[in-house]
């Protein structure tokens, strides 16, 4: 598998503050696969996760969740998805005000 095109970019305007972000992934090309979409992920340009395989953190057909705190602070948030292998792909893009306490990190 090759790196394709320039990867995947949200802008999102909401009103400054400090949220949560939720990324929710799957890889659903099949049980045949060694290796699926690997990508760079950045929050206003802020590397936040290099390189995470979905298939080999959550296998075929399941669901992962990765999530980051952030601070806006112009009214808007870019989340970016860089191709490493394949091409990424994000199912949904949660952004909840507030951030992760460390009490709700523990029970996670």
């Amino acid at each position: 598998m090759k790196t394709q095109g320039p990867g995947l970019i949200y802008s999102f305007n909401i009103p400054n503050g400090a949220y949560h972000v939720n990324l929710y992934f799957a890889e659903t090309w099949g049980p045949a696969m060694v290796v699926g979409g690997v990508f760079n992920f950045e929050i206003h340009g802020n590397p936040v996760f290099t390189n995470p395989d979905v298939f080999t953190e959550a296998g075929p057909n399941a669901a992962l969740i990765k999530d980051a705190d952030m601070s806006v602070a112009n009214n808007w948030v870019t989340i970016e998805f860089g191709n490493v292998v394949d091409v990424a792909k994000i199912c949904v893009i949660e952004i909840l005000p507030g951030q992760k306490s460390r009490l709700d990190a523990a029970l996670v």
